[in-house]
């Protein structure tokens, strides 16, 4: 008997591989990228609790209001020579919170940052980016 002569089992065996080629695919492509951590820098985050990455590069995952606010914290914080070369960095953390690198240093909050100008500088940043959000402003 060939599987010809009998159209229902020969059905159920190409349902049955198209199920198992779709499960297949579904369980590859719902695999995520592994998180990692920034290299041994000094007040990272340990290694265990991982940080998401942009894909091929060191910048941190983070929202486009977060980005957008960086780029503006950044502006402010070249009109300072000596602090033109700083790296700002926002990220999210696990838990979704902001997180705030500056060079290698990790801080969740920007009252945690020590240096005065760079914390005035952000709290300008966020002043900018919600007149901007608001319409404005009328200054």
């Amino acid at each position: 008997m060939s599987l010809a002569s009998n159209p229902l089992t020969f059905a159920i065996i190409i349902l049955a591989a198209l199920l198992l080629l779709l499960l297949g695919a579904y369980f590859i492509s719902s695999r995520r990228a592994p998180r990692t951590s920034r290299a041994a820098a000094p007040g990272a985050e340990p290694a265990s609790t991982g940080r998401l990455k942009a894909p091929g590069g060191e910048e941190e995952i983070a929202s486009p209001a977060a980005e957008t606010i960086e780029a503006l914290a950044q502006e402010r914080l070249r009109k300072h020579a000596d602090l033109a070369g700083v790296r700002l960095d926002f990220g999210t953390g696990r838990g979704g919170d902001l997180e705030i690198w500056v060079n290698s240093e990790r801080f969740t909050s920007i009252d945690a940052i020590p240096d005065e100008r760079i914390r005035s500088a952000i709290q300008e940043a966020v002043e900018a980016f919600n007149q901007g959000a608001s319409g404005g402003g009328d200054q």
